[in-house]
């Protein structure tokens, strides 16, 4: 194995359809019968510790180009087995440094994992000929198996540690060729079978929504969903930037709590939102309660949505906190049906105004052009306080 860059393995089992790239290093280990550390030091030396990285981030084409010389597989096919595959579709481009938009976030520490990144279906897996991870269960808009109709699952079923399943043959004295991915690693057992529970039925809306999402992933655009006919970039960027309000613990939680409240769902534990700060971070439980707030923020697009934002007086300033601008799908409906603020003429408009006054004849008082513009003014009986005329730009008016 000392030149194993420059030689087929023995044993080359491809990718299976959705695999990620880590699952199916780790199988490429268990067929030639190699502890799955030193393998991975063999194949790509330059990593100091490839799996206390995100490995499915990480990938460089220099390791693709590695992979498809020890099996065979063109290394473009193995790109796709990485979270790359979703430049383009689900966000722009993967940066280097940072989270990325719509993927689970795995945190570690050594080459443990103690972050909730990795979900899986217990279906799947015991249904495999050879038990693999999918690049779907990855992302954060995923929380239920489309083949079963099942809730995925973030930590082992029966010590809920986080789902390391690379952590296989950590320990073992000898490799096994056999894959150890369906083991937990912290208490040995099988995540392919689930404790005797009952778990309630995925609600049906939840289930739709989510097959239109992966429709939009899968083809890059969606006529089902706002935003997404001619490209799904900027549809995801709204829906995240939803997400990221429904998660919020500050003032704009009260859309959740409402929503929840409509819905007859219980509130979310604010804390447990308040400590995770994001919505990557949070368990597939309460992705899953955020998710159908947001199918119905989504329903007869936009009203829905700005009944909803107008019921909790919430204004178009908790929609643009951030630096990045919102998609134009979602920005022309929150500037128009949400911006709370009274119209402030410019001076070009006021000379105008003025202009047209003095045409007439008309003397051009602060209150003659405030009144044409519709904005606030003085009536013209005397001794009545400053009021607003009821023509304001936005017709939505100010929070009083």
């Amino acid at each position: 194995m000392a030149d194993i860059q420059h030689a087929l393995l023995p044993f080359r089992p491809k990718p299976q359809p959705d695999e990620l790239l880590s699952s199916w290093v780790v199988a490429l280990a268990a067929a030639n019968i190699r502890k799955l550390h030193p393998f991975s030091k063999l194949l790509f030396p330059h990593f100091r510790n490839l799996w206390g990285l995100d490995f499915d981030v990480h990938a460089q084409e220099e390791d693709f180009v590695v992979l498809s010389r020890l099996t065979g597989v063109p290394s473009d096919q193995i790109s796709q087995t990485t979270l790359r595959a979703y430049e383009g579709v689900l966000f722009e481009e993967i940066y280097e440094h940072g989270p990325i938009r719509g993927v689970l976030r795995i945190r570690k520490h050594g080459r443990s994992r103690t972050g909730r990144g990795q979900q899986y279906c217990p279906q799947c897996l015991a249904n495999d000929d050879r038990p693999y991870f999918r690049k779907t269960w990855r992302l954060a808009l995923s929380v239920l198996c489309t083949v079963h109709g099942t809730w995925l699952r973030d930590g082992c079923p029966w010590c809920d540690a986080p789902i390391s399943f690379h952590e296989g043959d950590y320990g073992q004295q000898m490799p096994s060729q056999l894959s150890r991915v369906t083991r937990c690693p912290q208490c040995n057992g099988r995540l392919t079978e689930l404790p005797e529970e009952a778990p309630h039925e995925p609600p049906a809306a939840l289930f739709d929504f989510q097959a239109r999402i992966l429709n939009a992933i899968h083809h890059g655009f969606s006529i089902e969903l706002p935003g997404g006919g001619v490209n799904s970039v900027p549809l995801f960027d709204g829906l995240m930037r939803l997400l990221s309000v429904l998660t919020s613990v500050g003032h704009a939680a009260i859309l959740r709590e409402y929503l929840l409240q409509s819905s007859g769902a219980l509130a979310l534990d604010v804390s447990r939102l308040a400590e995770k700060g994001s919505f990557e971070d949070l368990r597939t439980g309460d992705r899953a309660t955020l998710l159908l707030c947001l199918e119905e923020l989504l329903s007869n697009w936009p009203e829905q949505f700005l009944q909803a934002c107008k019921a909790c007086g919430l204004s178009s300033s908790y929609f643009q906190r951030q630096r990045v601008p919102l998609p134009y799908w979602l920005a022309s409906e929150v500037r128009w049906g949400l911006f709370d603020e009274y119209y402030a003429p410019n001076s070009e408009e006021r000379a105008a105004v003025r202009a047209y006054l003095e045409a007439r004849g008309e003397k051009p008082t602060s209150n003659a052009i405030k009144r044409l513009l519709g904005v606030a003014f003085r009536p013209l009986i005397e001794g009545d306080p400053l009021v607003r005329s009821k023509h304001t730009w936005n017709p939505r008016g100010p929070r009083h």
